[in-house]
Order: structure tokens, then sequence, then C-alpha cells
């Protein structure tokens, strides 16, 4: 019987848009109020409308039990807009 091995992950799930996008990224970082978040992903001048962002493996989240997640989006502008959520596991 072959060896079947189960890869858990975590769907982020949102919109990622501007007028004229240039790039996006997801970031995260553990705790309620992390010191330092780290990128994830980065999507490159793709518009992204209530679909899902980015799947990150479980192992991502090990360490911790409250995490911070962050969506940055910057248009060709010049302008950043963010959008913050919390992960609780456990």
């Amino acid at each position: 019987m072959p060896f079947l091995r189960l890869r858990t992950r975590l769907r982020v799930v949102g919109t990622a848009a501007a007028g004229t996008l240039q790039e996006a990224r997801i970031d995260i970082g553990r705790g309620n109020n992390p010191d330092r978040l780290t990128t994830v992903v980065r999507l490159i001048k793709e518009r992204v409308i209530d679909r899902v962002l980015v799947k990150l493996p479980a192992g991502r989240f090990s360490g911790g039990e409250q995490w911070t997640g962050r969506t940055v989006v910057a248009g060709r502008n010049g302008l950043e807009r963010e959008a913050r959520f919390k992960l609780t596991l456990g």
C-alpha cells in the first residue's frame, strides 16, 4: 500500500485589488500585536476578488496559538492599503 501524505493548509480568503494594482502581499506574525510581521506571499499584478489569496502550510503556525495576518495592497500611484485579521488556533 502506498504511503499517503496529508498536508494541512490554512486558506486565506479575501480581496486584493486596486485601481492600478502594483503588488499585493500577505504577512503574518505571532501574537495579537506582533513586533515583526513576515511576508509569506506576494501577488504581483494579479487582482483577486473574494477568492483564496494563499494556502499556508499548518507548520507555519507552530509555536503560537494567536496570530495576526495582514494583507497589503499597493497601487502604481504609490498608495498602500492594509487589512488585518486575527487567527486563534487550538
